[in-house]
């Protein structure tokens, strides 16, 4: 990490290997779920230590002023929260889940050095497509040898799999969905799709990137993620629409036949008690309604495990113990305050996403990342978890380095990784 008050010019960055930036950005993606131990009952992974030096790596920058606010802020309140509901946690659970969210904070608050050097970003965007790539054909291959009566390809980091094995239901389904490196379907289309957003949002070669995030969400039978992504072509159709415009029709046209039947099915069974959508997106209803009715500020931190377990919610033939959802999880723990977040959040996306093409010093699609970053939260509970923070710190590095006007900038031009097309020696990501 460079020494507060110093600033990391071109030619200092240029001395980092690149090689090793790559490797590290190949590796973060990939090991988010391989489990080396516990700390304090919380799983530790190989992607946590390889997120932490790509980041050391590109020079991460503390934003101590932020931390500051952040932490002046979320403490008293969690405390306040806690004070007020002893009686749904134990002390030392409150304490773990604080410390994991302060952990997380503390994450949020780095600024990787991306947009002093297009080598780094050269690198960081190799490691993530050779990352992409990578899942998508392992995902395929999952769902083809499931589809044959074989489940050897899945879970395989075996017994060292992120909290559990996944059950793909060889044999009971017809086609299983894929999980690829992770823990289930749903985070590794969370992957697979933020992945492709940082790659779509660099310069460099869009076709495969488009390709791979498609058939990887295809594999994982994801019906939030080939959503996210229909919208995400609309959008994109939409703010550019001379030449996308026809790619977005031909697309639609190719995909409605192929997943429509399937995502309808989907949809239809978000009534469906015990199903994965149902799950997901219903049954958590009756738990907001009561947090927002009797607990104006929230439930402690710690409480959603035994909360969610007396409601009696089904995951399957099973009684639930978590919300997997972002949205439901911060109304959760901070209740109206936590709806004024998500509020200010969707505000703060629809200006990210909107702003005038020339705002963008870039040839890539960086206005991307604000609504797929608030989409994200549709994938995951675990949004405070330090590979789902990583992830995040790294697109919002790319989108800072992508939109900062040229009179903000202390480099040149020539300089500046967003404005020009990738170094010659990278130019190539497939």
């Amino acid at each position: 990490m460079p020494k507060r008050g110093h600033a990391y010019h071109p030619s200092e960055l240029s001395v980092t290997n690149y090689r090793n930036i790559g490797i590290l950005t190949f590796a973060f993606f990939t090991t988010q779920h391989l489990q080396l131990g516990s700390i304090g009952g919380y799983p530790v992974t190989a992607g946590l230590f390889t997120g932490i030096l790509l980041l050391k790596a590109l020079h991460s920058r503390l934003v101590a002023r932020r931390l500051t606010v952040l932490m002046l802020s979320l403490a008293p309140f969690c405390l306040i929260v806690y004070s007020m509901n002893q009686r749904l946690v134990a002390a030392d659970e409150f304490s773990r889940t604080f410390l994991l969210v302060a952990l997380g904070g503390f994450l949020l608050c780095l600024n990787p050095q991306l947009a002093s050097s297009p080598h780094a970003v050269a690198a960081v965007r190799r490691g993530a497509a050779a990352a992409l790539y990578s899942i998508t054909t392992l995902s395929v291959a999952q769902t083809l040898s499931g589809r044959f009566g074989s489940d050897s390809l899945f879970n395989p980091y075996g017994s060292n799999q992120y909290l559990y094995e996944y059950d793909p239901q060889v044999g009971v389904v017809d086609w299983p969905r894929a999980a690829g490196l992770f823990l289930e379907p749903s985070y590794n289309a969370f992957i697979i799709l933020s992945i492709s957003i940082l790659c779509l949002s660099t310069p460099g070669p869009k076709r495969l990137i488009w390709g791979a995030a498609f058939v990887g969400c295809l594999s994982a039978q994801s019906a939030t993620g080939l959503i996210v992504m229909g919208l995400i072509v609309a959008l994109v159709a939409v703010r550019s629409p001379g030449r996308t415009l026809p790619v977005a029709g031909i697309a639609t046209a190719i995909a409605i036949p192929t997943v429509g039947s399937y995502l309808a099915n989907r949809l239809n069974s978000t009534y469906t008690v015990g199903s994965s959508a149902n799950y997901r997106l219903i049954a958590p209803q009756e738990i907001l309604q009561d947090v927002l009715s009797k607990d104006l500020l929230g439930r402690p931190l710690g409480s959603i495990q035994e909360t969610v377990g007396s409601y009696g919610s089904l995951n399957g033939i099973e009684t639930g113990t978590s919300l997997d959802n972002g949205f439901y999880v911060i109304i959760y723990y901070m209740g109206w305050v936590g709806v004024c977040v998500l509020l200010a959040l969707a505000l703060l996306t629809v200006r990210g996403a909107f702003r005038p093409q020339g705002h963008f010093r870039s040839i890539a699609l960086v206005w991307l990342i604000p609504p797929w970053l608030l989409g994200s939260l549709l994938f995951s509970g675990g949004i405070v978890l330090p590979e789902f923070v990583i992830t995040t710190v790294l697109l919002l590095a790319v989108y800072k380095g992508g939109q900062r006007p040229l009179r903000e900038s202390r480099f040149s031009d020539t300089n500046f990784p967003f404005t020009h097309s990738l170094p010659e020696s990278h130019a190539k990501d497939s």
